[in-house]
């Protein structure tokens, strides 16, 4: 009878909770969002709380807002400056001189085509010109952007919604640490508010790291592609809107800096084709690729160790078949979100499933 009584609070108390995320998603998200910007400004926080104006010491609440809106302003300016170069970017990208590419690589497609008639079963079903003329002009095709600008237009009120929710939230986050904590103690049984206490200040001290380190892996990747194409002869405009899609398709494991390179190379090379097709193109995309593959080893072997192995405390294998496992399940998404969601589980399994051998080895290091 004892045991009825807990458990039918419990059903009804996480029923209601698995509706609340069904119906009030949005409100959901800008909790999760500002969760993730207090954890990032903490730090801001607690210097600033330290500064003291002569006798007077600055109160969490003036600091909180210090960082909100130095947050915000960094993220304005980033928008201010990245969105323009896309623009001229997209600008670019529309003067490249189709036909003079079409001249200059005339000998070789014919050549080609000429080998794929001679093993063709039916000569009319290689046309290899008409071909790459469609796959070129698709590659540049911009249409997909205006349709994409066009809807971001008229979702711009929820837009300004979601920034003043996300920042009021966020406030309180930033100002009252305990908040948060305070809010996911009151689902925990009386009983259990001791244990579930440590474990989410040790997910809040783990996810706080990692996601100071993610936001220097991403610094790092921006600087060192955007450097290195200035370096081998990409126009510094260009190279800073490749260095930073690269640094921010990083964040995808894996996969995000395959996608990055693919996307550099051809933005490099079409902004050298606007004039005809230069004597040193080869040259260039080599360089180019060379870059990236620079930029994925400074990665793989000193920002990622940095990050992964001191921030969550993981090995490098266990973080790759964490990625992959969450990849086949949720996808792109999947893998952003597995490190995170990897660490949660780690600090409660830690505290609750200790006794099994597998999970004492797995979370030793936490």
């Amino acid at each position: 009878m004892k045991n009825s009584s807990k458990i039918v609070p419990f059903i009804v108390g996480s029923s209601i909770i698995a509706l609340s995320f069904y119906y009030f998603s949005s409100i959901w998200l800008y909790i999760i969002l500002s969760a993730i910007i207090s954890l990032i400004g903490r730090p801001l926080v607690h210097l600033l709380s330290r500064v003291k104006i002569g006798k007077i010491r600055i109160n969490k609440g003036i600091s909180a807002g210090i960082s909100l809106m130095l947050f915000w302003t960094v993220l304005f300016l980033f928008l201010r400056f990245f969105l323009p170069l896309i623009a001229s970017e997209a600008q670019e990208l529309s003067k490249v001189n189709i036909v003079a590419i079409e001249e200059h690589f005339q000998s070789n497609i014919d050549s080609f085509q000429q080998f794929t008639e001679k093993i063709a079963i039916d000569k009319n079903d290689v046309k290899l010109k008409p071909y790459l003329q469609r796959k070129f002009k698709s590659i540049l095709d911009l249409s997909h952007m205006k349709s994409f600008f066009s809807n971001l237009v008229g979702t711009i009120g929820n837009i300004f919604i979601a920034i003043f929710a996300i920042s009021f939230i966020s406030f309180f986050f930033l100002k009252d640490e305990k908040l948060l904590l305070n809010g996911l103690l009151t689902l925990a049984p009386e009983s259990k508010v001791i244990q579930i206490r440590a474990m989410i200040l040790k997910i809040v001290k783990l996810l706080s790291r990692y996601f100071t380190g993610l936001i220097l892996e991403v610094s790092s990747i921006i600087f060192i592609v955007t450097v290195g194409l200035w370096i081998v002869g990409i126009d510094f405009s260009h190279a800073i809107v490749i260095g930073l899609v690269a640094g921010f398709l990083n964040v995808v494991p894996y996969v995000g800096p395959l996608i990055g390179m693919a996307f550099g190379s051809v933005i490099a090379i079409a902004t050298e084709l606007t004039e005809g097709v230069p004597d040193n193109l080869f040259p260039i995309f080599i360089g180019v690729i060379a870059i990236f593959l620079i930029a994925q080893l400074i990665d793989n072997f000193i920002l990622q160790p940095l990050i992964y192995s001191n921030s969550v405390n993981a090995t490098p294998l266990e973080i790759f078949l964490v990625i992959l496992m969450a990849g086949t399940v949720g996808g792109i998404s999947g893998m952003i979100l597995a490190i995170p969601i990897y660490t949660i589980l780690r600090v409660i399994a830690k505290e609750t499933l200790s006794q099994f051998k597998m999970v004492e080895k797995l979370t030793k290091n936490i």
